[in-house]
């Protein structure tokens, strides 16, 4: 399953920065079940537009993990920091058919995510 991981400011505070992002990313290195070699930094242009600042963490899942538990690695890395940043986590499914789901709520997107797994 293909994931694509995307930080947001919580309120009024200040936009992710790339070093929240590598931090993060390097967080769910240590991750048993999300496939290693899948795991990597793009930006959030689209198709045809000038390429911006990374943005996203994309990684694919193994058949070990799950959505939640991606979640729960993501809530203890958002427990670490002093302004946690919301999260944004979009499943892409092989047919190009996608789900987000965005919240600042971690319980939110925790129960959405295992709605997804079902």
């Amino acid at each position: 399953m293909q994931l694509q991981i995307h930080l947001e400011p919580m309120g009024d505070g200040p936009a992710s920065d790339i070093d929240e992002l590598l931090n993060l990313q390097q967080w769910l290195v240590g991750e048993p079940g999300i496939v290693q070699s899948e795991i990597g930094l793009s930006t959030g242009a689209e198709d045809g537009q000038l390429s911006g600042a990374v943005e996203i963490i994309s990684l694919v899942l193994g058949t070990g993990l799950s959505v939640a538990q991606l979640l729960l690695a993501v809530a203890q890395w958002r427990s670490t920091r002093p302004s946690a940043p919301a999260i944004v986590l979009t499943r892409i499914d092989p047919d190009g058919t996608s789900v987000r789901i965005e919240s600042a709520d971690p319980a939110a997107v925790a129960a959405a995510a295992r709605a997804l797994d079902g």
